[in-house]
């Protein structure tokens, strides 16, 4: 009972106030952004129709405020949360390794399996926060500047965005976890970098074998507009980036256990 009391109040200790203000500013930093970017809708659309009819259809994401949301917002919502999960995910495993107080940590009675439980508690909390400040912010400029927006689409839009970003910023955790303080944060955002670079491709109907080389691509399914059914190949690079994510903290998690910390 005293072990568990220790975990409650160290998990306690990560997310009182203090620790929240940092993930508030960047909270309201992207929402800002992203009503910014969503402001921009009318401008655009009115661009998209004031172009010859022969190219319009070589400029996708425009036709209306549910494909410039999924193609435009969503997808700086989703790139940011995950920069930023992918940050923290490394400053939780390696902040005391960096600064030197390890000896004084972990030579606590709290084992290093309650030490890596209040880390990724602490992470989830964190990440899940931030998408749902993003959430309130979408939903606050679709109401000034659309219409016809299926809300519900719209929160089961929100949830693969969610599992996007906690999937990705618990792959980073793993990687921290397995490899330390060779394991820096520039690294972690190239990651994510690179898996929204290859998302990219995914428009290309040609190139639609790329959904499986990152979850990313399950936010361009039209899913806002055809819900459900608008999931990229039934949600299944999402299935395959968990099974990754639960693979690389697993093993990371034993290697934390059993290595020298220094």
């Amino acid at each position: 009972m005293e072990r568990k009391s220790k975990f409650i109040n160290k998990t306690l200790y990560h997310i009182e106030s203090k620790n929240l203000i940092p993930l508030i500013w960047w909270g309201l930093v992207l929402a800002g952004f992203l009503v910014a970017t969503m402001s921009l809708y009318p401008t655009m659309s009115k661009l998209l129709a004031d172009m010859p009819s022969n190219m319009q259809p070589y400029v996708t994401g425009m036709e209306n405020i549910n494909t410039y949301f999924e193609t435009q917002v969503g997808q700086i919502w989703a790139l940011l949360v995950c920069i930023y999960g992918g940050y923290l995910a490394v400053k939780l495993v390696t902040k005391e390794l960096k600064n030197n107080t390890y000896q004084v940590l972990y030579t606590t009675s709290i084992s290093r399996t309650e030490i890596i439980r209040t880390k990724a508690l602490r992470l989830f909390v964190n990440v899940t926060l931030l998408n749902l400040i993003c959430m309130i912010a979408s939903v606050i400029s679709l109401s000034i500047w659309g219409n016809a927006v299926n809300y519900w689409n719209f929160v089961f839009y929100a949830f693969l965005v969610w599992a996007i970003t906690i999937v990705l910023s618990f792959l980073v955790f793993g990687f921290a976890l397995l490899f330390k303080k060779k394991f820096g944060a520039v690294v972690a955002m190239l990651i994510v970098m690179l898996l929204y670079f290859v998302s990219s491709f995914v428009l290309d109907p040609s190139l639609e074998w790329l959904n499986y080389f990152t979850p990313f691509s399950l936010t361009y399914g039209s899913v806002l507009t055809n819900g459900f059914s608008g999931v990229v190949l039934n949600g299944i690079p999402l299935v395959i980036w968990c099974a990754i994510t639960v693979i690389f903290n697993v093993i990371g998690y034993f290697k934390f256990k059993k290595s020298d910390l220094c």
